[in-house]
């Protein structure tokens, strides 16, 4: 399962993206300690599928 980081500008690419991949909205929580994957700045935030998540809700948006 990839899971996909994105920048402030480009959420929205990453949302519209992870839902064309996996058919499912996608949780979205903070992160940025990644590099974002459209653009190679600093990520704020990671987006991956509800089943694939253990119990991360202090991270969650």
């Amino acid at each position: 399962m990839k899971i996909f980081y994105s920048c402030l500008e480009d959420y929205d690419m990453a949302i519209d993206d992870f839902i064309l991949e996996y058919e499912t909205f996608p949780l979205i929580e903070k992160d940025e300690k990644h590099i974002c994957d459209y653009c190679k700045e600093s990520s704020a935030y990671r987006l991956r599928k509800m089943e694939d998540v253990a119990d991360h809700s202090d991270d969650m948006v």
